[in-house]
């Protein structure tokens, strides 16, 4: 299964997926960068999380070999209602709770 990149509009590429970010770093060796900060210590920068950023070779590398798949995030000016907005709301509230729980579970593992 190939690697979820997501492209933002500042042509910056994010991988969201702890088990994308694994794949990557033991698979493919790509190392990219963590810039995501934990979220009981938002306020330090020596323990970053996901994302992870991608430079522009690693993201073109990925691409040619087929090892990865790129998703663009989604800019467009137009207005959303309410429904769409209550959606993607609820999604990001799902993705969020999902990857609080995987990092909470690399956490416990890797405790034990």
């Amino acid at each position: 299964m190939a690697v979820e990149l997501y492209k933002r509009k500042n042509d910056e590429v994010l991988v969201w997926k702890a088990e994308d970010i694994a794949k990557l770093k033991h698979s493919y060796r790509i190392v990219g960068k963590l810039i995501g900060s934990h979220h009981k210590f938002p306020r330090q920068n020596q323990l970053m999380t996901r994302p992870m950023l991608l430079s522009p070779f690693e993201t073109t590398l990925l691409l040619e070999k087929g090892f990865a798949s790129l998703h663009e995030e989604d800019v467009s000016s137009e207005t959303i209602s309410s429904e769409q907005l209550a959606e993607r709301q609820k999604v990001y509230t799902e993705n969020f709770s999902r990857s609080l729980q995987e990092q909470v579970n690399t956490l416990c593992v890797s405790q034990q």
